[in-house]
């Protein structure tokens, strides 16, 4: 699922790449985008979401079996909650009725697709900004070294002499509970083996007598969760290990030449995500919508010297798009990151759920591109877009990108400064 939808997401950037550059016909540019767009959102309306549930309902079946039919039921009901709260979005929407759709785009089909779409994009926008916003902050935090902190190799090597006891003591702790699985099991053997009925009976209530078996029982149980508990500790220290050892090797690298030179560059990225940050707290509170950022600023420079003929609004606008998404793909590094750890510790959340998270991200991300770029791209290059979403207000999903991308800023500037405080 997770190639599929890059699969898709990437024929449709190829096929606006077309219809700038003419390749292929009209109808069957148009024939493939409408096809292409329509199994993407099925992917990301049906297909995820279901495998989501069902792994989930999978991965619980070591407490309490679930029958194969009972998972599928309970996906399918699942799927159903899910789609009734996702089409629920379109009550705050600025859509139009679907009779309305049907009369402006004249096709039946655009009635199922344009109003998915519309959903779709808004949380595909919301979270493309809410990770720009991350981006835009924690990018530099990372990229620069003046913020790196120095880790002693004393300090590293004491976490690694914990990690280290902590794992020999889970090993010994699972072989105990090894040996007493077997131990139990041959005991079931022997009393259940050819014995007189009167020992076995006598055996039997004395057992029962004495509590010896229920004592066992529960000696077992209680090493298993101290095996649990003891896992949970290991994958602690692994993870205090493992981001003690990066910074380690940030503080190493930031002495070389090659890190010195890419502090610089990051000083240019920082640049931008400031600018970035305080252009679109300026539109918000002049209302200005899709005004210049430093990009735009930088390339206009630079056309007066290069060609009077340099498309200037197309090209600084795509730069732009570019560079926010970097920004977005480094934040979904540090995404899953944070939510490895967070569900590390749960045995119901599994890499595959991870995975198709993943994939369920980058599906709404593929499609919100879409939509924030027909803003960005010239008059003639608009209509195999718009003709898809016509009553689609775009200037809302600006606005709305906007907005949450200032709150995702200023939510993780907090985040950051309370974590190492």
């Amino acid at each position: 699922l997770f190639s599929l939808v890059v699969a898709q997401g990437g024929l449709l950037i190829e096929l606006v790449v077309f219809e700038i550059s003419g390749v292929l016909t009209k109808d069957l540019r148009w024939y493939f985008w409408r096809t292409d767009l329509g199994f993407l959102l099925v992917t990301i309306m049906v297909a995820i979401p279901l495998a989501q549930f069902y792994l989930l309902l999978s991965n619980i079946r070591r407490r309490t079996f679930i029958p194969l039919y009972r998972r599928v039921i309970y996906s399918l009901v699942m799927w159903g909650i899910f789609f009734y709260a996702f089409w629920s979005l379109g009550a705050y929407l600025p859509l139009d009725s679907f009779s309305r759709i049907r009369t402006a785009t004249g096709a039946a089909d655009m009635v199922s697709i344009e109003p998915v779409t519309a959903r779709v994009g808004v949380v595909g926008v919301a979270l493309m900004a809410i990770l720009s916003g991350f981006g835009a902050v924690n990018s530099p935090y990372q990229k620069l070294f003046v913020f790196v902190h120095q880790v002693s190799p004393v300090q590293l090597e004491g976490m690694k002499r914990q990690l280290h006891y902590s794992l020999e003591l889970l090993i010994d702790k699972k072989k105990m509970a090894a040996r007493l699985e077997a131990q139990a099991a041959k005991e079931r053997e022997a009393r259940g083996g050819a014995q007189p009925a009167a020992l076995g009976m006598l055996k039997s209530a004395l057992g029962s007598l004495l509590g010896m078996q229920r004592d066992k029982d529960r000696g077992l149980a209680a090493l298993q969760q101290e095996i649990e508990d003891l896992e949970r500790v290991t994958q602690e220290l692994f993870a205090d290990v493992d981001a003690m050892c990066l910074e380690h090797d940030r503080y190493v690298e930031s002495q070389t030449l090659a890190g010195r030179s890419r502090n610089i560059l990051g000083y240019f990225f920082a640049l931008f995500c400031v600018s970035k940050i305080a252009m679109t707290l300026t539109g918000i509170l002049l209302n200005k919508v899709g005004q210049s950022d430093p990009v735009t600023s930088a390339l206009t420079l630079a056309a007066t010297h290069i060609s009077p003929d340099f498309d200037m609004l197309f090209w600084s606008q795509q730069l732009s798009f570019a560079i926010v998404g970097m920004m977005v793909i480094g934040s979904i590094r540090g995404l899953l990151i944070q939510f490895t750890k967070l569900f590390s510790f749960s045995n119901t959340v599994s890499p595959g759920n991870v995975v198709l998270f993943l994939a369920h991200i980058l599906g709404m991300y593929f499609v919100s591109c879409m939509l924030m770029m027909r803003m960005s791209l010239p008059p003639k290059y608009r209509p195999m877009i718009s003709e898809v979403l016509q009553t689609t207000g775009f200037y809302f999903y600006k606005r709305w990108f906007d907005t949450l991308f200032l709150v995702s800023v200023v939510a993780s500037a907090l985040l950051l400064f309370l974590s190492h405080q």
